[in-house]
């Protein structure tokens, strides 16, 4: 019976409390669904920068491998010019370059490779300051800008 006091002062609490507060959001940060188009946040803006890929997770087996753990170092450079630069470095060494495309309808990047006409589209679940996931088909990648 000593836990009455402590439900009861909590729901005090719930009660009074702003619907504000419980469900504030950072302004600087957007994510999948209807949260995305909410959020005055120019998507743009953070996109442009150095991100390390930290991550790639197999969607059909739900495995996570951490690209640190294996020796693999990827990063990829957004410019405001719509151009990528995508760097590997590992045992084979690879550059890959192109131009991406930010469609805000359907909360995706596509990145166009200057080997290949087609482009890959990555829908974006989450995107703020500090990190970023992609979503492709069969993977998702999680990336942390890089503060230079």
């Amino acid at each position: 019976m000593k836990f009455w006091p402590t439900v009861l002062i909590l729901l005090i609490i719930a009660t009074y409390t702003p619907i504000s507060i419980l469900t504030a959001e950072t302004p600087t940060s957007i994510g999948g669904g209807d949260d995305f188009a909410k959020e005055k946040v120019d998507p743009v803006k953070l996109l442009i920068g150095d991100w390390k890929h930290i991550s790639y997770t197999d969607n059909k087996n739900n495995r996570e491998i951490p690209l640190g753990m294996i020796g693999v170092e990827v990063t990829t450079s957004f410019a405001k010019d719509g151009t990528y630069q995508k760097t590997t470095n590992s045992q084979q060494n690879s550059n890959e370059t192109g131009y991406w495309e930010y469609n805000k309808e359907k909360q995706t990047i596509v990145l166009k490779s200057d080997k290949s006409e087609d482009g890959i589209s990555y829908s974006i679940d989450k995107l703020d300051e500090n990190s970023m996931v992609l979503k492709v088909v069969n993977r998702t990648t999680k990336m942390r800008k890089i503060k230079l």
